[in-house]
């Protein structure tokens, strides 16, 4: 349903099923759903998997490598935030691209990250990144290490106005999260203009961030 109205890509939360650090079953579980909605959606539609930080690093590995035949866009948070070199070890041994990034604050914290090149992927959220200034300023650090942004996003119409126009404004944008459910919600607090078709939403030509707050 979510292809059929514009989706191009699609993010599922594996791995949260396990009753334990390395639960096989799981695994099995979690992979076959992967490989059931790869077989139904084709060959064009990302597969976005977010395991929320929570998985052992040993869990991660793992799925990825159960699940990159079905190519997925990337696997996001695979371990706990605060150990770069455990987020590097992952990605070395991960067919599949890593991404992480919505719960890392400062410029400090991120370049971290992108000095060791410890994921593929950034996903810092403007809303947890100190706004639209800083978020620039990783984006630059990030281009110029070749890494592609992520945006997380799961904020109010205000704070996807601002990741929607600064997406827009960095050339390594790769995509964008969203919840087209809650353009109807919005409805009740902004008025705005967001649709979703082909794949992309538009920005606003509207003055400002392109809504008016109710």
């Amino acid at each position: 349903a979510a292809v059929e109205a514009g989706a191009r890509g699609l993010k599922g939360n594996p791995l949260e099923g396990r009753t334990w650090a390395m639960d096989r079953r799981e695994l099995n579980h979690c992979t076959a759903i992967v490989q059931a909605v790869r077989e139904e959606v084709g060959p064009d539609i990302e597969l976005l998997l977010d395991t929320h930080g929570s998985p052992a690093p040993e869990l991660s590995i793992a799925f990825a490598r159960m699940v990159a035949p079905y190519r997925p866009l990337f696997l996001e948070e695979p371990c706990k935030v605060g150990s770069i070199e455990v987020l590097k070890e992952i990605s070395e041994k991960s067919p599949v691209p890593i991404a992480t990034g919505e719960k890392l604050f400062s410029y400090r914290d991120f370049k971290a990250v992108i000095d060791a090149r410890a994921c593929a992927f950034l996903q810092p959220d403007i809303s947890h990144s100190f706004g639209i200034d800083n978020f620039l300023h990783i984006s630059r650090l990030a281009d110029d290490a070749q890494m592609l942004m992520a945006p997380h996003n799961v904020a109010g119409p205000i704070g996807t106005a601002a990741t929607i126009h600064t997406d827009a404004a960095i050339p390594n944008f790769l995509i964008q999260e969203m919840i087209p459910s809650y353009f109807d919600m919005f409805s009740d607090y902004a008025e705005h203009d967001w649709t979703i078709a082909d794949g992309y939403i538009n920005v606003s030509d509207r003055p400002g961030l392109g809504i008016e707050v109710k």
